[in-house]
């Protein structure tokens, strides 16, 4: 698990509005990628055993 993460900006600190419209966009970013993640890993068959 990577727990690697952006700061928000510090001017959301004053816009509440912008800071909702900040923090749901992130969070779709953040699943897309785990989606994509699980279906790269899904797709992938396994590699033969080197003999």
């Amino acid at each position: 698990m990577s727990l690697s993460y952006w700061r928000m900006p510090e001017r959301l600190i004053d816009e509440p509005d912008e800071f909702v419209r900040w923090s749901r966009a992130a969070i779709m970013v953040a699943r897309n990628a785990d989606a994509a993640k699980a279906d790269k890993t899904k797709r992938r068959p396994k590699a033969a055993p080197k003999l």
